[in-house]
């Protein structure tokens, strides 16, 4: 899937717990890559997961990202084998807050980093995987798909944000029931209540992922990146007015890039804009 003419410094070897490859110009392509442990989620896993994502926050090269989870599942949530490490019942009360609060930051680097990230769900998203993917900015996923939010289930409530995204991507009504019951809900179930963009066969989904991502690195990196901020700005406030007020301050900004004005002298001349991200 990679291609070698590619460069960053991002890119991992193929053996890491978080692998980066380039796919296309600026599309990399994140895999999380525990297949023996359906790729649940470590204290190493965390602090891989955040430092991958770091630094490709931090490449202009890469415009956008595609996530998707090695083997059979997307991602199982967290990995009850760990529970030494996480302090389940091991640990003082500030060590396992010191976890979680890893483990969340995930989940608010996804959502802060200036490009957009595409889930590729191929399989089981349950507890903190639901959360993973419910932090990307789209979502397609395989029909051998499925999402839970199981935390009642083993005697827990919500983490990583699930309280918060789940309503707002799923809606109240499936949001709320998920959380409450920790009830599976199937590719089909989800599409039907826009958890996810669309669902494809299991073959088709990286190219179709990837092509969603292709289509971002088409536009402005700036219009972009600021794009992605007033999105989540405006799921996260308060009111109308709020958002409103973002925009317009963003609008301004835009308007005043080099990039604006070649995509309007793009337009006149009736060809393909060059961005400069500038």
């Amino acid at each position: 899937m990679s291609d070698t003419t590619l460069e960053s410094g991002v890119v991992t070897g193929p053996d890491t717990e978080v692998r980066v490859e380039l796919v296309r110009p600026g599309v990399a392509l994140v895999t999380l890559n525990r297949p023996e442990a359906f790729n649940a989620i470590s204290v190493d896993f965390v602090q891989e997961f955040n430092r991958r994502f770091t630094d490709i926050a931090a490449d202009t090269s890469i415009r956008a990202v595609v996530m998707t989870g090695a083997g059979r599942a997307f991602c199982a949530g967290g990995d009850l084998k760990d529970v030494s490490k996480v302090g389940v019942g091991r640990s003082t009360p500030q060590q396992a807050m010191e976890v979680q609060d890893a483990a969340a930051s995930m989940v608010t680097r996804l959502v802060s980093m200036p490009q957009p990230v595409i889930a590729a769900v191929n399989g089981a998203a349950a507890g903190g995987g639901l959360v993973l993917a419910l932090a990307c900015d789209v979502r397609i996923c395989s029909t051998a798909a499925k999402f839970a939010a199981a935390f009642v289930r083993i005697g827990l409530a919500s983490e990583m944000g699930a309280s918060f995204l789940l309503p707002r991507v799923a809606g109240p009504s499936l949001g709320f029931e998920m959380l409450l019951t920790g009830r599976k809900v199937d590719a089909d179930e989800a599409l039907q209540n826009r958890m996810v963009l669309r669902v494809v066969e299991p073959d088709r989904l990286l190219d179709e992922a990837i092509g969603v991502a292709e289509q971002i690195v088409q536009n402005s990196p700036f219009g972009v990146s600021t794009a992605k901020r007033l999105l989540w700005a405006s799921l996260q406030s308060s009111n109308l007015q709020s958002s409103i007020d973002f925009e317009s301050a963003a609008q301004m900004l835009c308007a005043r890039t080099e990039d604006q004005r070649e995509a309007l002298a793009a337009f006149m001349e009736r060809r393909s804009p060059s961005f400069s991200n500038s």
